[in-house]
């Protein structure tokens, strides 16, 4: 009874950071949804979320010692800067730093059963397939509802990308986007290599459903988009080849026909270098992160949780700079470094690697670590790639 109680309180947390991650919604009638009372309700959730998903194990003073103690140095620096840029201390924005380093430092017990995972994704990518169909194709019913509630940044940003035909989901810019189809596509990959029974008529669904992320990348058109589309598609050539090459010419096919007919024409050199506003190496090559170092210059320590009143930085664009930004060198130290430990104990080595490449990857287009979906995703992710590795597939089903 106690075993069907916590595996019943197990699933009601996965459906629930499923629901934040993928359906909460950001905006209300294409306005963005940022009033005090929204913010307070929405990071309560992911707290909730976040200690739900690590409480139960034994607690670990060294983990706890070591987030109070970055805590601290982040309130230091905020004192510090607030004083010396003149800016108010935003208490709020400590959830963007409590969230992540919860999940890195602490471990969970929390397990799903592999067929109640399996359902939940395939049921996932098929929406979410469907779904960027219709943005695909125009169809007015689903544009107006995803520009409605799932806009992100300002009331025009996702409205721009959905009448340009992207397929961005409910996740508003290309860029997040990016980041979600490229861990999903690694799901399934994970799935396929899962000891799967040869003899299963359907099988080749996991290929398709692996492949439909490649294609979305593709036709997303954005540089975050490109870079991780190439990563995928060469992860896709070397394992998914190697087990099954007649396979690859249905979607090889596909990702030519869709290349020459739908975005052959679309400047990827100018996309990729850059214009004055898009593409990494205007971001990278510019001044544009320039009063983001004077900040760090003048208050040594980082301006940690402070709005500076006079001072225009940039909070996106880069979640190394970002990071550097609030805490000079020790917070994305701490992060990253907590980040790769965790990615140790809890993802299979068979797809190690390869989530590192995209998270890092991801941080050179925004600060993911800082973006609260992102953090409980990586939860999600964690329970997701467990079930198949302890229990695959076909046993799951047997149950």
């Amino acid at each position: 009874m106690y075993l069907q109680r916590n595996q019943l309180s197990t699933k009601i947390l996965y459906l629930l950071m499923f629901f934040v991650i993928f359906f909460y919604p950001t905006s209300a009638d294409g306005i963005i949804l940022k009033s005090n009372s929204y913010v307070f309700i929405y990071y309560g959730i992911c707290i909730i979320l976040v200690m739900w998903y690590v409480i139960g194990k034994k607690i670990n003073i060294n983990s706890i010692l070591g987030i109070l103690a970055v805590m601290v140095y982040m309130f230091v620096a905020s004192i510090v800067s607030s004083k010396v840029l003149e800016g108010t201390i935003d208490i709020a924005r400590f959830v963007y730093i409590l969230l992540p380093l919860v999940i890195f430092l602490f471990n969970s017990d929390k397990k799903v059963p592999a067929k109640f995972v399996l359902i939940i994704n395939e049921v996932l990518t098929i929406i979410i397939i469907v779904w960027n169909s219709f943005l695909i194709f125009n169809v007015e019913l689903i544009q107006n509802f995803t520009t409605n509630y799932y806009s992100q940044f300002n009331w025009f940003t996702t409205r721009t990308f959905v009448e340009n035909s992207k397929p961005v989901f409910t996740f508003g810019i290309y860029s997040y986007g990016a980041f979600f189809y490229a861990m999903l596509f690694i799901f399934w990959v994970y799935v396929i290599f899962s000891k799967i029974k040869k003899n299963d008529p359907f099988k080749n669904r996991y290929y398709i459903y692996a492949f439909s992320f490649i294609l979305f990348q593709i036709l997303m058109r954005g540089s975050t988009a490109l870079l991780l589309g190439i990563i995928m598609l060469v992860a896709f050539l070397r394992r998914i080849g190697k087990s099954n090459w007649s396979f690859l010419v249905v979607p090889l096919f596909i990702a030519v026909g869709v290349y020459f007919i739908y975005v052959q024409d679309y400047d990827w050199t100018r996309l990729v270098i850059g214009t004055s506003t898009n593409g990494f190496a205007s971001r990278y090559l510019s001044t544009w992160f320039q009063n983001n170092f004077q900040a760090v210059k003048e208050t040594i320590l980082g301006i940690g949780f402070t709005i500076p009143a006079t001072r225009n930085l940039v909070y996106s664009d880069s979640g190394y700079v970002v990071l550097f930004t609030m805490g000079n060198i020790i917070l994305p130290v701490v992060l990253y470094v907590n980040l790769y430990k965790s990615f140790r104990r809890n993802l299979p080595k068979e797809i190690f690697w390869l989530t590192w490449i995209v998270i890092m990857l991801f941080e050179l287009a925004l600060p993911g670590l800082l973006y609260s979906k992102e953090i409980i995703f990586i939860a999600y992710f964690y329970m997701s790639v467990q079930a198949v590795r302890d229990k695959n597939y076909y046993d799951a089903i047997s149950d």
